[in-house]
């Protein structure tokens, strides 16, 4: 056989013949498989429900809080105008720009000579008036004296003429002593206001006058800001109103106590104040009332120890108000509010249970339920899709929680009269 016949018959065989042999071995093989395997057993599918985080729920009492936030401001500001005019001869120690001064403490003192002269020369005037009315004086007793002898001696009994008894000199000479002595008040009070006092606490905030500067009367030489006491002007909701207590017209007593929060880096620094008032308008947008929290001391000047970080003028703080209790009721995340009033719950049976509720107050991050809810009760945290009433749900009893609400941050309560003096 020629070789090229012999290459041709080995190619076709490799080509063809071989690929068809190992199909159909592999075709047996799987037969042989098939014949041999065995049908799995059938075994009952347990339903188990859906996997829920738990919240066991308690009554409990509750302080109701509103929050806001505002800016620092003086209770007290004026502007320190003289009421003379004259050289500076002498500044307080402390009267400078940012300096402290208590109740009556000098601030400056203008030259008093030409005050000092004035009050002299009304002295003088004084004197001179009380002399001539001394005078006219006794020419009157002495006219009228006269005039009833005249009256004993003539028997006659006529009316006597105004200035034959001195009246009218009279009146003039107490008309000029009163203007003299009134000149004599007002010489001394110039005098006394060419050194001027704070008229209480207060910080020095501006000071626009040097030692020998010539200032003018009714000019502004320094304004001053009192440490007493710093205001806050809080605008809160209108619905919030009424959860605080707010101060009647004409009455003393503090408001709702409040607790004013700033943070300093990783620092937060808190106050103690109270709600003095309100400022009796409602914004037309937004709809919010302007409240007004007082703090005392927010310099702490009176504190044995004074923190780094005081209440200054300007700050932008947030403030906290303690309003009213709410007992027996129940805390939690809003999340769990489902539509308007509506809680998951999961009964004995391990079943999903929709129980409406009713809301009393909800905040940032809580719902406070007053009723429709019993001590013990486990509400669904998980959202469910297609959630329906006895639809099975299964525990995850790593993430049940308890007593606390889970996901809401614990929140300070300021306690009722630790801030009231």
């Amino acid at each position: 056989m020629p070789i090229a016949q012999k290459t041709s018959g080995r190619t076709k065989f490799l080509k063809i013949i071989l690929p068809l042999l190992i199909l159909l071995l592999g075709f047996l093989l799987m037969q042989l498989l098939l014949s041999q395997r065995r049908a799995p057993e059938p075994r009952e599918v347990e339903e188990r429900g859906a996997l829920v985080e738990l919240l066991t729920v308690q009554p409990e009492t509750r302080q109701v809080l509103v929050r806001g936030s505002g800016t620092v401001r003086g209770q007290q500001e004026i502007s320190i105008i003289p009421r003379v005019s004259g050289e500076v001869i002498a500044l307080g120690p402390d009267f400078v720009a940012g300096g402290f001064v208590r109740t009556g403490e000098l601030l400056f003192r203008l030259d008093p000579a030409d005050y000092e002269l004035a009050r002299q020369r009304a002295r003088a005037t004084t004197a001179r008036a009380e002399a001539r009315l001394a005078e006219i004086s006794e020419r009157a007793a002495v006219a009228r004296q006269e005039w009833q002898r005249f009256e004993q001696r003539d028997g006659a009994r006529l009316e006597p003429s105004p200035l034959a008894l001195f009246e009218p000199q009279l009146q003039e000479a107490q008309a000029e002593l009163a203007a003299a002595e009134a000149d004599l008040t007002a010489a001394r009070l110039d005098l006394e206001r060419t050194s001027v006092h704070a008229p209480f606490n207060a910080r020095i905030r501006q000071r626009q006058l040097e030692m020998g500067q010539f200032i003018q009367a009714g000019g502004n030489v320094a304004t001053l800001t009192g440490t007493d006491q710093a205001e806050i002007v809080v605008p809160v909701p209108q619905a919030e109103v009424p959860w605080l207590e707010l101060p009647r017209p004409g009455v003393t007593a503090n408001g709702s106590p409040a607790l004013v929060n700033f943070t300093v880096g990783d620092q937060e620094h808190q106050w103690s104040g109270f709600l003095r008032r309100s400022l009796g308008e409602v914004e037309s947008q937004g709809r919010m009332v302007q409240l007004v929290i007082a703090v005392d001391d927010p310099y702490q000047l009176a504190a044995p120890q004074a923190t780094p970080v005081s209440l200054l003028p300007g700050m932008f703080v947030g403030v906290e108000l303690a309003g009213h209790r709410l007992e027996e009721v129940f805390v939690l995340p809003r999340r769990t509010i489902r539509g308007d009033s509506t809680v998951w719950l999961m009964d004995e049976d391990s079943r999903l249970r929709l129980r409406p509720v009713n809301i009393v107050r909800q905040e940032k991050e809580i719902a406070i339920v007053d009723h429709g809810l019993a001590a013990g009760d486990r509400v669904v945290l998980t959202e469910l899709t297609g959630a329906v009433d006895g639809m099975l749900l299964r525990a995850n009893n790593n993430r049940e929680q308890g007593g606390q609400v889970a996901g809401a941050k614990p929140e300070s309560k300021p306690e009722q009269g630790a801030d009231r003096p």
